[in-house]
């Protein structure tokens, strides 16, 4: 399909465009994502984790800005990294993360969600007495 397909027309314009507005918006992260404030800024937690993921990790982040952050924020640069975001109900990571990790037992598995996501979740939990209720 590739060979059939149209070749890419060269715009270096646009592209040193697009890559200087990278460059400018990383710069103005660069003071969040180094902050020492308290509480601690979702930013710097991003980095952190950019920074801690080791090779074939899996970062699971529930909806909203959850998902916002650490799909601008959260840089993964090990191989076997993998990203999971959810597109739509909150409280979806937590459950989701516990499936990523049944599903690979042997990988890394983190879960980024917020109280939202998690009072969902266990609210829902609560109401049914447990993960997997046998009632």
């Amino acid at each position: 399909m590739i060979d059939a397909s149209p070749r890419a027309v060269s715009r270096p314009a646009w592209v040193q465009h697009a890559q200087d507005a990278l460059r400018q918006w990383r710069e103005s992260l660069a003071p969040m994502l180094n902050s020492d404030a308290a509480p601690i800024r979702p930013e710097r937690i991003c980095r952190e984790i950019s920074e801690f993921l080791p090779e074939n990790a899996i970062l699971v982040a529930d909806t909203g800005h959850a998902a916002i952050w650490t799909g601008t924020m959260v840089a993964l640069t090990k191989p076997g990294q993998r990203y999971i975001r959810c597109a739509g109900t909150l409280g979806w990571g937590f459950p989701a993360t516990i499936g990523a990790k049944c599903a690979v037992p042997d990988r890394p598995v983190l879960c980024f969600t917020g109280d939202g996501g998690c009072a969902t979740t266990w609210r829902s939990w609560r109401r049914r007495r447990g993960p997997a209720s046998t009632r």
